[in-house]
C-alpha cells in the first residue's frame, strides 16, 4: 500500500512567486494534488531577513494581493502570528506562508508561556511544566499544526526552518527547478518515491 500522504509542503524563495505565470501554474498543480487525496497543501514563501523591512513589507503585500486576486477564499494567507481561520474546499485545504521562520515562531510560543507563566491569574507554571506538558503547550499554539508528510524542496537543497517543530519526522525531496518550472510529473514522481520510502519517524 506504500506511505499515504495526507500533508504536502512546498517551499520556494520569493523569485520564484514573482516568475511571470507561476501562481496560475500553481492553480494547476492544486488541482493535481488533491486529485492526488492530499488534504492539506502549504506553500511556503522563503523570504530573506537580508532584503531588509521596509521592501519585505513591500513584497508580502504585493504577494498577498497577488494570491488573494488568483485564488480568493478557497486559500488561507499567513503572514503573521495572528490566529487564523482554516478556510478551503471540503477535500483539501491551501495555505500560502509568506516568510514565516519556525525559530521566530518557537520564540514567540515559549515567551507567550513565560509571560503566561507569571501571571498570578494563570495556572500555568513554566518551571514545574513536565517536557510532554511543554510539548502539548507548543503544539497548541502553532499557526499551522498539521506534520507535512513530505516536503519539497524547489529550486535549493537547503533547507528553511520553516515548521520547523512540525517537520521533525518528514521526509523531503529536492527538485533543482524553480517553482514555475516545476511540472505535474515531478510532483507525481516526488509522490511516487515518498510513497515506496521506509519511513522510521527518528528511529
Amino acid at each position: 500500500m506504500g506511505n499515504v500522504l495526507k500533508t504536502l509542503l512546498i517551499t520556494a524563495n520569493e523569485c520564484d512567486y514573482l516568475e511571470e505565470n507561476t501562481l496560475s501554474k500553481i492553480g494547476g498543480h492544486i488541482s493535481f494534488i488533491k486529485k492526488s487525496g492530499i488534504e492539506n497543501v502549504i506553500f511556503h514563501v522563503n523570504i530573506l531577513n537580508a532584503i531588509g523591512d521596509e521592501k519585505r513589507n513591500r513584497l508580502t503585500l504585493f504577494l498577498k494581493t497577488e494570491i488573494d486576486k488568483t485564488f480568493g477564499k478557497t486559500a488561507t494567507i499567513v503572514d503573521n502570528y495572528t490566529d487564523i481561520e482554516k478556510t478551503g474546499t471540503a477535500d483539501a485545504s491551501v495555505y500560502f506562508v509568506l516568510g514565516l521562520g519556525g525559530r521566530s515562531e518557537l520564540k514567540t510560543i515559549l515567551s507567550k508561556m513565560i509571560r503566561e507563566s507569571q501571571n498570578q491569574n494563570q495556572a500555568l507554571d513554566a518551571e514545574k511544566m513536565t517536557a510532554d506538558e511543554v510539548q502539548k503547550f507548543i503544539s497548541g499554539n502553532l499557526i499551522l499544526p498539521m506534520e507535512p508528510d513530505l516536503v519539497l524542496s524547489c529550486h535549493e537543497e537547503t533547507l528553511t526552518d520553516f515548521m520547523i517543530w512540525q517537520t521533525i519526522y518528514s521526509e523531503y525531496v529536492f527538485i533543482k527547478k524553480s517553482l514555475n518550472d516545476l511540472t505535474t510529473a515531478d510532483l507525481e514522481k516526488a509522490f511516487t518515491d515518498f510513497k515506496n520510502r521506509q519511513r522510521r519517524y527518528g528511529v
